[in-house]
């Protein structure tokens, strides 16, 4: 599993293509959560998460479940944790799962990378070599 993370449009998909050669991304602001499961990268994952606590499904089960049947699968995701805490309790409660999902991806990740301003920066394990 490869975890890519970062704000926003900070070129975690262009990391994606040019490490992985990943072309297809399966959305998860928007794709049935059963697509997940088949997909070699998913975008959006911290979208994803936000739907599943909106259909009272677990987060923390699904990322398991996905960790341990699809262990290949490049996550992207945006990174949520800075800045100010929301007041909405449920905006504060997608933001805790969304740190806690990441930390669970994180620990099963053979690759770790956070994106900033188009920069890969590798925390754990090492980018694929671009030679051919």
């Amino acid at each position: 599993m490869v975890l890519i993370y970062g704000a926003a449009f900070s070129g975690k998909r262009d990391i994606a293509r040019r490490f992985y050669h990943i072309e297809s991304f399966c959305d998860g602001s928007a794709v049935p959560f059963s697509e997940i499961m088949s997909a070699t990268a998913v975008a959006n994952y911290h979208d994803l998460i936000r739907r599943l606590l909106d259909a009272e499904e677990s987060p923390q089960s699904f990322t398991n479940r996905l960790i341990s049947e699809k262990p290949d699968t490049v996550i992207l995701m945006n990174d949520v944790g800075s800045g100010i805490v929301p007041i909405d309790r449920q905006e504060r409660l997608w933001r805790e799962e969304c740190g806690i999902c990441s930390r669970i991806i994180a620990q099963n990740a053979h690759t770790v990378i956070r994106v900033v301003c188009g920069i890969p920066q590798v925390l754990k394990g090492e980018l694929p070599c671009l030679c051919t």
